[in-house]
């Protein structure tokens, strides 16, 4: 390897990221083409967060060196922190046409198709990796976030465990993970997930929250309401706690809550449509409860409004659905097949 190449490389290692953009840079004043001063060079930019100098140094690495497949990823990986996952797709797929073992070209291809919202071929990509190499904590966990979403929970809950079980120190994963436990309704298993949770962040608003709904379904009322009224305390614009308050309490005219979900409208017009019905059917319960029945009405109608927003409901095409499976399925044809599946 060239000397000044080397030294370069001496410095990016102990940490001079300075040093060794000045080292490459003078690499590149003698030798242009020099590809690992190019890719070394655009690799250092981008440890400094210098995401533009860095691009245009790799697009010139593998321009001259089109197999450079370390060069593909990176240019992924940079297209992915600055937004741009549609485009960092095609990256990763070039890195691992050139070597299909590159574990963490899997990994960040599945990060860039689930920005995408392409969970199932995330899951793909994920699982590919761990096929690699199965003790990455973090690849693990974004499998786990997939599977959720994609409701294979007992799978998620098994990803999250391998997750916490390489990397206890993964605070978010215990967190999804007691999430995922409550979702499949084992509650003491949720509960010792958020309180492992709580014991490294004690000031954990979702593990709060998280840990007084499970409580409020196992009827422990109190402590509950006091694991909520902590969380909101911590983030009193946190509307989806509000919601969960509201079930736990009875208002009374002049509650101090009612005030400040009032105060909070305003604050939260850009938020998803799932903060605001939160807020608003909270309100609704409070008015209710304290027997104002038109601010309930008001409150009860905007939420529902909101919560339509997020459903993709199609009347005509669900009872056409209805009229094919009738069609379909006709007492002839259940007659036929009497006897055969799971009973």
């Amino acid at each position: 390897m060239n000397p000044l190449l080397q030294q370069a490389l001496a410095r990016e290692k102990r940490g001079d990221l300075a040093g060794a953009i000045a080292g490459y840079s003078e690499v590149l004043a003698l030798a242009p083409n020099d590809i690992d001063a190019l890719y070394l060079l655009g690799r250092a930019h981008c440890q400094r967060g210098q995401f533009e100098p860095g691009l245009a140094a790799l697009r010139k690495a593998v321009a001259r060196a089109p197999r450079h497949a370390a060069a593909h990823n990176l240019i992924g990986v940079v297209l992915s922190r600055t937004g741009k996952p549609a485009e960092a797709v095609p990256q990763y797929d070039r890195a691992l046409a050139l070597d299909d073992g590159n574990v963490m070209a899997w990994s960040n291809r599945g990060l860039a198709l689930e920005a995408l919202g392409r969970d199932e071929q995330a899951a793909a990509s994920f699982e590919r990796a761990l096929a690699l190499q199965p003790d990455l904590a973090e690849v693990h966990f974004n499998f786990g976030n997939v599977l959720y979403r994609l409701q294979r929970l007992d799978d998620a809950i098994t990803h999250y465990q391998r997750a916490v079980a390489l990397k206890p120190e993964l605070t978010p994963a215990h967190y999804l993970l007691g999430h995922a436990l409550w979702r499949a309704e084992r509650y003491a298993e949720s509960i010792a997930s958020f309180d492992r949770t709580l014991a490294r962040e004690p000031k954990h608003v979702r593990a709060l929250s998280g840990k007084g709904r499970v409580l409020f379904v196992l009827g422990h009322l109190e402590e509950a309401r006091a694991l909520i009224e902590q969380a909101i305390a911590l983030d009193p614009h946190d509307a989806g706690n509000y919601l969960n308050l509201s079930e736990m309490m009875r208002f009374s005219p002049g509650d101090p809550q009612i005030a400040a979900m009032e105060a909070l409208l305003p604050a939260i017009t850009a938020r998803p449509a799932e903060e605001r019905s939160s807020l608003h059917f909270a309100l609704a319960k409070a008015f209710a409860d304290c027997s104002e029945p038109q601010a309930a009405f008001r409150h009860l109608t905007t939420a529902n409004a909101l919560k339509r927003e997020q459903f993709d409901y199609d009347e005509a095409a669900t009872l056409d659905s209805f009229a094919r499976i009738a069609r379909v399925f006709t007492p002839a044809l259940m007659r036929e097949k009497a006897g055969h599946g799971d009973p």
